[in-house]
This record gives C-alpha cells, sequence and structure tokens, in this order.
C-alpha cells in the first residue's frame, strides 16, 4: 500500500491563511471600536502573508512531470 502525502507547502498556506484571517479580524474588530492599530496587530498579517509565500513557493518547485503522478 502506499502513502498519499500532500503537496509540498500545503501547511504552511494553511498556516499562512490562518494567520492572515486571524489578524484581519483582529484589526477589522479594533478599527470598528475606534481603537488604535497596534504593531504588533500589522505584523501577524504580514507573517501571514510570508508563510502563505513560502508555501506557495515550495508548491511551485515542483517538476510539471510530478504534479499528476501517484507513486
Amino acid at each position: 500500500m502506499t502513502e498519499l502525502s500532500p503537496p509540498k507547502g500545503v501547511k504552511m498556506k494553511l498556516f499562512g491563511v490562518s494567520l492572515i484571517i486571524l489578524a484581519s479580524l483582529n484589526l477589522m474588530v479594533s478599527w470598528r471600536g475606534s481603537l488604535d492599530v497596534n504593531l504588533w496587530q500589522v505584523l501577524i498579517l504580514g507573517i501571514g502573508f510570508f508563510f502563505y509565500a513560502i508555501g506557495a513557493a515550495k508548491g511551485a518547485s515542483r517538476p510539471q512531470s510530478d504534479v499528476g503522478e501517484k507513486v
């Protein structure tokens, strides 16, 4: 029996997307509540974009011949 592993970079992209969603929700609540936007909130958003970009780069680094191939 062969093991099917997820494509490279999926975990990084999911972690990045979760950080982006959490940071954007936090920023929207702060904005709606007329509170100041902290640098920490913007930093979390930037880190989320960074992790998503790294995951996307890892997934794109596979050769095209391996994309549809399952071993």
